[in-house]
């Protein structure tokens, strides 16, 4: 019987998944979109995160299967070893604030007909940030020995990898992994490298209040003003991350979320900062955050099982 690895990637707008077999081989044609409900109430989240994970399974169902592993990317606050959603004041799963996802699950697919599961089942929860990093790694077989992988949306996801693993604690960087909570002019990272951060920057320098989205139209028509906010939100992204690339050393640098969608605005920024402070390096934007963050599921998947 072929067991499966059902992957989630939780976000504010939307919950993406897909399948993996037990050799690692994805048994969908892309990734499927799903309504995330995430103002909904508690059960509705948590039964709509099951609809999910057995619709999934259903359109893979064909012969005997069985799902051995469900990995999930869910954004912070959280406590990913208990499996504790700790988010509040984000304007998206409040209601899931103190609630063990992991245990909630469980007992609703235990309950269940729909999901069969193996006797050694197991539900493993990641920052989508972390998960993000772990893809872009591996898309690289490998092949950079040290990264910094940033992740800019409604925070600022980070994840430091050399050889292969996540640094915590060393070089500089928190005991976390993750950079969102330093302190950083008036307030934290994640204040001013995030889509609030660049909106606040947006408000300072037209005057106005207008979303990302927005200035990004206005910067792909040549718009001066909106070009020089990218370039000065560049010169902020390479501005924070200097302290750590120093101590690093990474062999790059990838930037990921829904802001990395207006790189070719920034990138300007960021290297002339990187250059003048002598941070030699590769950059780029990832090609698609989504695919990342389930290949860097099915990828810590295979890690934890030491294959």
């Amino acid at each position: 019987m072929d067991q499966l690895v059902i992957c989630l990637d939780v976000g504010g707008t939307f919950v993406k998944g897909t399948v993996y077999n037990n050799k690692n081989k994805p048994l969908l044609e892309g990734i499927n979109y799903y309504p995330a409900h995430a103002n909904k109430g508690k059960e509705e989240i948590l039964e709509n995160f099951f609809r999910i994970m057995s619709d999934l399974y259903q359109q893979v169902a064909i012969n005997e299967k069985i799902v051995q592993t469900l990995m999930i990317a869910f954004p912070g606050p959280f406590d990913y070893e208990q499996g504790i959603c700790l988010i509040q004041g984000l304007n998206k799963y409040e209601s899931l604030y103190q609630t063990n996802i992991k245990h909630a699950l469980r007992q609703r697919i235990k309950h269940s007909q729909e999901l069969p599961t193996t006797t050694d089942f197991s539900i493993s929860i990641f920052n989508d940030g972390t998960a993000f990093a772990f893809g872009e790694y591996a898309s690289q077989s490998f092949a950079q020995k040290k990264g910094i992988y940033i992740a800019i949306g409604t925070g600022c996801g980070s994840t430091f990898i050399k050889n292969g693993e996540m640094i915590r604690g060393a070089y500089g960087i928190p005991r976390s992994g993750m950079i969102f909570n330093e302190p950083y002019k008036e307030g934290v990272i994640d204040d001013y490298l995030s889509a609030r951060g660049l909106e606040q920057m947006i408000e300072q320098v037209i005057g106005e209040k207008l979303s990302p989205k927005t200035i990004s139209d206005r910067a792909k028509r040549g718009d001066q003003a909106a070009l020089a906010i990218f370039n000065q939100f560049g010169q902020r992204a390479a501005e924070i991350l200097t302290p750590y690339a120093r101590l690093f050393h990474p062999d790059e640098i990838v930037y990921g979320g829904q802001i990395s969608k207006s790189f070719e605005f920034m990138e300007t920024g960021i290297l002339a900062v990187f250059t003048k402070e002598n941070i030699q390096t590769t950059i780029r934007a990832t090609k698609d955050t989504s695919k990342a963050v389930i290949q860097g599921l099915n990828t810590l998947k295979i890690k934890k099982a030491g294959l």
